[in-house]
């Protein structure tokens, strides 16, 4: 799925669908961890137990979706693939998204809503570039696409070069100029033959250049995944 300029604000929030707590949204957050996971539906049925029939109507938001006893069972299964859940988060959409478990952390007690931070943004990219080889991951290092996309988050594409970039327009996409500099635009067409025109989202960003007209690209990756900066955490007391 590539990222446009309508559905990047839903993927750089919290939740994955507009309607956090919604069927549909559930079903993508189960979706998502499964495939952080590497298990197909019919290897993690067999895994745990559970009905084929029970698991797709969840991931399809049949009748009704995914319910509170079966996201305990499944944030359970998860641990177990060393992925780490809130309850809040998969049925609601609430708090820090999932997190892969690096084997040399503990993993937090079932009623604590903290992130695993450090470590986790470090696993999160290894295991999206392993699942796929053809990205590339970028840092948003500016305000030139607020607020769709904010000052520190990671972002991966799936890349196209040479005639192939014209399948990436009006998408927001990490591309790569001939000279190569890389930016995050959102791609649009020129005039000129062979050439792109890059848009930044946010007019008032001081980034010099912001919008870049006629521009010769090697590479132009649409935006599918988006994680978030990592947000400091205070300790109660």
């Amino acid at each position: 799925m590539s990222l446009s300029t309508d559905s990047i604000e839903q993927l750089s929030s919290s939740s994955i669908d507009q309607s956090s707590a919604s069927k549909h949204a559930r079903a993508k957050r189960l979706m998502c961890i499964r495939g952080m996971i590497s298990l197909s539906r019919r290897e993690f049925c067999e895994k745990y137990d559970l009905s084929p029939g029970t698991l797709q109507n969840w991931e399809k938001a049949r009748f009704g979706g995914l319910t509170e006893k079966g996201a305990s069972k499944m944030i359970d299964h998860f641990r177990q693939e060393g992925v780490y859940c809130t309850f809040k988060w998969l049925m609601y959409g609430e708090g820090d998204d999932a997190r892969l478990i690096d084997s040399d952390i503990n993993i937090p007690p079932k009623n604590d809503d903290r992130a695993i931070r450090n470590t986790s943004l470090h696993g999160d990219l290894n295991a999206m570039n392993a699942l796929h080889p053809n990205s590339v991951t970028m840092n948003i290092n500016d305000d030139a696409m607020f607020p769709l996309l904010e000052k520190g988050c990671y972002v991966m594409g799936n890349k196209y070069f040479g005639e192939d970039i014209r399948r990436c327009l009006n998408q927001v996409c990490i591309v790569e100029t001939s000279e190569g500099i890389r930016y995050v635009r959102l791609l649009k067409r020129s005039h000129v033959e062979g050439a792109y025109n890059l848009f930044v989202y946010n007019a008032r960003t001081t980034v010099h250049p912001s919008s870049i007209f006629d521009i010769n690209l090697v590479m132009a990756a649409p935006i599918f995944w988006v994680r978030k900066p990592e947000k400091s955490y205070k300790a109660k007391n």
